[in-house]
């Protein structure tokens, strides 16, 4: 508000939304309840206060306006508009527009490092930039899916595995292996290694993971951390998989005894 003073001297008109908690914003205003599409102004030589209920409420600084309003034809209805509303609505700079598309999804917290809230600031205009220009190719969607999609290949480049719900609570969730159950026909059952399976490997085991959606067999040791720590565990080396010990041993004992 102090600015708007000088500007004026200098014969530079001024208009735009305030904050409410600025210093020196008319109490009175603040304290006004309107109904919508009601208005409260108030004048200090050749400053103008203005606060309009749309919505929500909206508070205007101008030196360049009186308190006058205009005529607005809606569907049901004729509201009367303060003029400076009008016209910033119809004259909003580029820079306004940003603050307003970025408003919802703003990242930047206080702190004392101010170099990290600027940095941050200039990260998410960068997107918002890209996205217009993304737009402008003829492509569409929302600013949110846009982020979503950059955040999506920052994460899984090169068309890696992309994060779903059973992948998100494998990787971040406490996992404990157990041992599959048995039936009255098969009371040792075991099954393949879901691991094992997708580096080209088949290898049965007694053991599964109760806590993943899909309840996956596992050879415990090396196959159950890869599975609960990587998104992809497929390799081309085929390694031997520390799998049950006591069970290899009693194949080998059986095929002895034979």
């Amino acid at each position: 508000m102090p600015l708007f003073r000088p500007l004026f001297l200098k014969q530079i008109g001024c208009c735009g939304t305030a904050q409410p908690s600025r210093q020196g914003f008319p109490q009175r205003l603040l304290t006004t309840r309107l109904a919508r599409w009601e208005r409260a102004a108030l004048c200090n030589e050749e400053l103008l206060a203005v606060k309009w209920r749309d919505k929500q409420d909206v508070y205007m600084l101008s030196s360049i306006h009186a308190d006058k309003t205009v005529q607005i034809e809606q569907a049901t209805s004729v509201i009367e508009k303060p003029l400076s509303v009008h016209d910033y609505d119809l004259l909003m700079g580029g820079v306004d527009f940003n603050d307003q598309m970025l408003a919802p999804y703003l990242l930047s917290r206080r702190t004392r490092r101010w170099y990290k809230k600027v940095s941050v600031y200039l990260i998410q205009l960068a997107i918002y930039n890209s996205f217009v220009l993304y737009s402008e190719a003829g492509r569409t969607g929302s600013l949110l899916k846009f982020q979503e999609e950059i955040i999506e290949n920052l994460l899984y480049p090169g068309g890696s595995v992309a994060p779903t719900t059973s992948v998100v609570i494998r990787l971040h969730e406490r996992h404990f292996p157990n041992v599959v159950a048995g039936t009255s026909t098969q009371p040792s059952p075991r099954k393949r290694c879901r691991v094992c399976s997708r580096s080209g490997i088949r290898r049965d085991t007694s053991y599964f993971c109760p806590d993943c959606p899909d309840h996956p067999a596992l050879c415990l040791g090396e196959c159950f951390r890869k599975y609960h720590t990587q998104v992809d565990q497929r390799t081309n080396r085929r390694k031997r998989c520390s799998t049950d010990v006591h069970s290899e041993r009693s194949i080998a004992l059986l095929s002895e005894d034979t």
